[in-house]
This record gives C-alpha cells, structure tokens and sequence, in this order.
C-alpha cells in the first residue's frame, strides 16, 4: 500500500503542483502561459516533469527529479512483480 502511495504521489500530486505553480509563475506570460497550461493539461504527467527541468529552479526541480525516479523505479517493479 506504501508503494502505491508514492506511485499517487509521484503521478498525480506533483503534476497539479506544476500546473499551478505555471498559472500563478510571473515569469511565464502571454502565449508562453497558455502553451505551458495546454501542455500541462493535455501531457500529464509528462509536461510536469519537462516544466519542473525547463523553467523551474531549486526545490521544485528537486522534486521532479525525485518525482521521475519514483515513477519510473515503481514502474519497473510492478511490470517486474506483475
């Protein structure tokens, strides 16, 4: 059950993290802020993680670092044990 947490976590938390951290970013603006948002809608999960390496810094890159080798670490495991 743990796992499948982390799994949640990693697939679902940190992707709406990202999505509203691109709404309310002041440094995304015009046409670059709708892009993003389409993106961030239409590519779950995977447009979080290029958001987080592309326009994020610090923590937050941190975390989709961490989010990425979850997911593909829980992946391997459940098509291993699976």
């Amino acid at each position: 059950m743990g796992t499948f947490m982390l799994f949640v976590l990693a697939l679902v938390v940190f992707p709406l993290v990202a999505f509203i951290r691109a709404i309310l970013n002041p440094d995304l603006f015009g046409g670059g802020k709708i892009a993003w948002i389409i993106a961030l809608l239409l590519l779950f999960p995977i447009s979080s993680w290029v958001y987080a390496f592309s326009r994020e810094e610090g923590a937050f890159r941190l975390c989709g670092i961490l989010s990425l080798i979850t997911t593909i670490g829980l992946a391997v495991t459940y098509l291993h044990i699976g």
